[in-house]
């Protein structure tokens, strides 16, 4: 394998753009974190690349992950979109399932992210049974498409009634429409979810439109300042392959756990959804590998919120979708992934009956915690950290970004706004901050665990992000985990899933038929067509017809249920006893007990494809698959021969301050073993280690803290 051979992954945030890159030959990997350049990603990019001094040319794979499709979603700042929707549906993005956003209000305000205006019908009908009873007219559609054009829509969608079984009208309207259409934002609710349910998927299509004309600009805007980067280098650094990043060498992360081409990206912006978070979760996945745990809670504490997944026996739970605000439901498989507004930054405030909140709402990057010097007065998680010792006044946040905390400013934002009026001292107020955002933390990872049927003695929290390593150890104690692990690095632990994402390719099939043998025969009929359907996708990449690794699950339930579970794991050759064994197993571990008297039915089919761990030349690939995962260093730590001097500091622990030894982590080397109350320092956060618990350094690099 070539030197030059480098892999990068690169996360862009909200605050920092994090990129990790790694080199197979020399064995290298280098990390950086730059502030994030909003007004163009691609800056804040090229700024990275630049810090790790690693030519862009030598780079042979970059894999991206990003929060652009949730961000616009959330800030309500996507394009202009029309519907074009059969006769009589018009108003269905608003009539939803008749759901109300507050449970006990009587009034509720729902905004639809296409105003009613740009909502139009057309006469056309295909039963439920896919027979169309009446072809759509080219005369409607072109009205309805001239009227959208006229009123400065961007981006329009077709849904159809029970399209998923027969798309034929959607696919002449859309004909139609693409003979006049300015742009390519033409979306078919059919080819973007072919399954039963019309509110779920005209939502999903229609959310699609909404960020498809954003995530185009936001991947232009990176694609030319790639381009710009490489014309400015000197001759001698130039590629002699100018097009090697536009020809699928780079890649985004996708919503469960793969990665997608940009025309991919492109074509299907709204799988980009949780493209951030994933990354995370993937290098989570590679962690278990490495250590052996296979139960795993993921913990992503970053400034705003916190980002939890369950991974059990190493396989991350997929979910088929979920909704990003009141009636904006997503039908998409995604990685199980729930975020909860509590981060570094989540602002501590006192509610009209007097008790302590902390979050959702955030300081952000600006102003930021009261503690940064950058005119915020309200305190956050941050300032309680720094008054009670965990965090370092004496050393600024990042080298790169010189923002040195300022202990006083915390003081008198804690007081003011929470002391005071609690009857407490600072310290005091400062302490049940904590206590109060480590709660929310805890009752997340009780939902995800405990109402599961899991139970989180048996799991290991790992835990990353630039303030989760502050709180780890206080979760694990609140929820009874016995085990936590801080990944080296792990301010950028999402980027350095990035880069270890694989090639994924996933087929799913809609059935409602009942469990017995000839329905296990068409599951294996639609198991090969998949298999067939995916080698020519990996063909087409020019990549081995054998893949590494064929995962199939199957939705089932009880006949009459709208909603199933998911049994992981489908072998072609199983028997229906066995298979009725494994979902009243699953199912009873859900809901207590099962009902052998009633029917049981398939209703949907699923088969994830990894990517070939050899090209056609029979070399190993040069990215993130499995086998190449195993061998991916954390950076090395080199041994030293006498044990570092540490540092100590007063630290707050229950009621009162310790005197606590601080170390250095790039100092620790593998099996050092500390005991508890310990700090562990690194440049992007720091680990706290509180009194009854031993942290031990493995050969990895990985923190392995273990509680009594």
């Amino acid at each position: 394998m070539s030197q030059s051979n480098w892999i990068m992954g690169i996360d862009v945030g909200g605050t920092f753009t994090d990129l990790v890159v790694w080199n197979p030959g020399l064995r290298k990997i280098v990390m950086v974190k730059v502030p994030t350049t909003p007004e163009n990603p691609g800056i804040g990019l090229i700024n990275a690349l630049e810090k790790s001094r690693v030519p862009l040319t030598e780079i042979s794979r970059i894999v991206h992950g990003t929060t652009v499709a949730t961000n616009t979603l959330i800030q309500r700042n996507g394009s202009a979109c029309g519907l074009i929707t059969t006769k009589g549906f018009r108003d269905i993005l608003e009539l939803r399932r008749g759901e109300r956003p507050h449970r006990y209000g009587l009034k509720g305000d729902f905004e639809p992210l296409i105003p009613r205006e740009w909502r139009l019908e057309v006469e056309e009908r295909t039963t439920a049974e896919g027979e169309v009873l009446k072809e759509v007219e080219e005369e409607q559609i072109l009205k309805a498409g001239k009227f959208l054009q006229e009123a400065g829509v961007e981006a329009v969608v077709i849904s159809f009634l029970h399209s998923y079984l027969n798309p034929a009208n959607e696919k002449k309207a859309r004909q139609i429409l693409k003979t006049f259409w300015p742009n390519e934002y033409i979306l078919t609710s059919s080819e973007i979810l072919s399954l039963p349910g019309e509110f779920e998927r005209t939502s999903t299509a229609v959310i699609h439109a909404y960020v498809q004309p954003l995530i185009h600009r936001y991947l232009e805007g990176i694609e030319k300042e790639l381009e710009t980067h490489l014309s400015s280098l000197p001759p001698q650094l130039k590629t002699t392959e100018p097009q090697r990043l536009s020809q699928g060498r780079m890649v985004l992360m996708n919503s469960y756990g793969g990665v997608m081409s940009l025309s991919e990206a492109r074509r299907f912006p709204a799988s980009t959804i949780l493209s951030g978070p994933a990354g995370g979760v993937i290098a989570t996945c590679h962690l278990a590998r490495q250590t052996g745990y296979q139960n795993l809670l993921s913990c992503d504490m970053g400034g705003t919120s916190c980002d939890v997944s369950v991974i059990v026996e190493g396989i991350p739970a997929l979910i088929d979708g979920k909704d990003l605000d009141f009636g904006l439901p997503l039908r998409l498989p995604m990685l199980d992934i729930t975020t909860i507004g509590a981060g570094g930054g989540s602002i501590a405030w006192i509610d009209p009956n007097g008790y302590l909140r902390v979050g959702p709402q955030s300081a952000g990057a600006k102003p930021g915690p009261a503690c940064y010097g950058r005119r915020g007065v309200k305190p956050t998680v941050t300032d309680a950290n720094l008054i009670l010792g965990r965090m370092n006044p004496r050393s600024p946040i990042l080298k790169s970004s010189g923002i040195l905390l300022n202990l006083q400013l915390a003081k008198e934002a804690v007081k003011n706004q929470v002391a005071t009026s609690l009857g407490m001292s600072v310290e005091e107020a400062a302490f049940a901050i904590l206590e109060v955002v480590n709660q929310n933390m805890a009752g997340l990872l009780r939902t995800l665990t405990i109402s599961r049927g899991h139970n989180p003695r048996d799991f290991t929290l790992v835990v990353f992000g630039g303030a989760g390593p502050l709180h780890a150890v206080f979760l694990a104690q609140e929820v009874g985990i016995p085990r936590v692990i801080i990944p080296p690095y792990s301010g950028a632990f999402s980027a350095y899933g990035c880069m270890m994402a694989e090639d994924k390719y996933l087929f799913e099939q809609a059935l409602h038929d009942p469990l017995n043998s000839k329905t296990l025969e068409k599951l294996s009929s639609i198991f090969f067509t998949h298999q067939n359907l995916a080698r020519e996708k990996l063909e087409r990449e020019d990549l081995s017809s054998d893949p590494v690794d064929i995962l199939c699950e199957i939705e089932m339930g009880y006949q009459g249920q709208s909603h199933g579970i998911w049994i992981s794991r489908w072998d072609p050759q199983i028997q229906e006893d066995k298979l009725r064994r494994r979902f009243e197993e699953v199912y009873r571990r859900y809901f207590g007990e099962w009902t052998p008297e009633f029917p049981i039915e398939i209703k949907r089919f699923r088969t994830i494809v990894t990517c070939p761990h050899l090209e056609k030349n029979g070399e190993i690939r040069p990215w993130g698959n499995e086998a190449l995962a195993e061998t991916v260093p954390y950076p090395s730590i080199s041994p030293l021969s006498h044990s570092p001097t540490p540092d100590t500091r007063p630290v707050y622990f229950q009621d009162h301050f310790i005197d606590t030894p601080v170390y250095e982590r790039s100092r620790l080397p593998s099996g050092t073993i500390l005991q508890g109350p310990v700090l562990i320092e690194q440049e992007d956060s720091t680990t706290v280690v509180p009194p009854q618990v031993r942290v031990e350094v493995d050969s990895y690099g990985n923190l392995v803290l273990t509680l009594e």
